[in-house]
């Protein structure tokens, strides 16, 4: 079989992520930890912005722990890329100046929660 014929086989997979909560189409996947279980939980992006508008005022005040914590001044919790982009989009057009590379500083990130919350 050449490589421009069609495996008989082949199949394709399509994954669909369910609110966990809601039972609606959820958008992502989070993950969190309590208590030194480590959960995943799929959510709706309303879903998760409220859990992450809940978890907010500890994850400021707590610190990071295991793989890559390190103890960097003016960073806080993990946030992914796409997450990242929008802070940095909201803080933009807020009047604050993000770095364009690298973390987010503790005062915009607190901006941004705070009018997110």
């Amino acid at each position: 079989m050449t490589h421009h014929e069609k495996d008989p086989m082949a199949r394709r997979v399509h994954v669909q992520l369910i609110d966990d909560i809601s039972g609606e189409d959820a958008q992502e996947t989070l993950r969190f930890s309590l208590d030194g279980a480590d959960y995943e939980i799929d959510l709706t992006a309303a879903n998760a912005s409220e859990l992450r508008a809940a978890m907010a005022p500890f994850r400021y005040q707590g610190r990071r722990v295991g793989r890559g914590s390190g103890s960097r001044s003016g960073t806080t919790g993990s946030t992914g890329p796409e997450e990242t982009h929008k802070i940095r989009e909201w803080a933009t057009a807020n009047g604050y100046s993000p770095r364009s590379r690298g973390s987010i500083s503790r005062v915009i990130r607190k901006a941004y929660e705070d009018a997110h919350a």
